[in-house]
C-alpha cells in the first residue's frame, strides 16, 4: 500500500492531503474505512519510517 500511495503522487500537480489521501486508500483497499488499520499506519509513521 505504501508504494500505491508515494506513485499515486507523480500523476498529481495540484497539493494532496496525507491524512485525507491515507484513509481514502485504507478504504479502498479494505472496501470500507478501518480504524485499526489507521491506527497502524500512524504508529509505523512515528516509529520504524522517521
Amino acid at each position: 500500500m505504501q508504494a500505491a500511495l508515494c506513485f499515486d503522487l507523480f500523476w498529481r500537480s495540484n497539493h494532496v492531503d496525507g491524512p485525507t489521501r491515507l484513509d481514502d486508500t485504507i478504504a479502498a483497499s479494505y472496501d470500507e474505512p478501518s480504524r485499526k488499520a489507521r491506527d497502524a499506519w500512524d504508529l509505523l509513521a512515528r516509529s520504524a519510517s522517521r
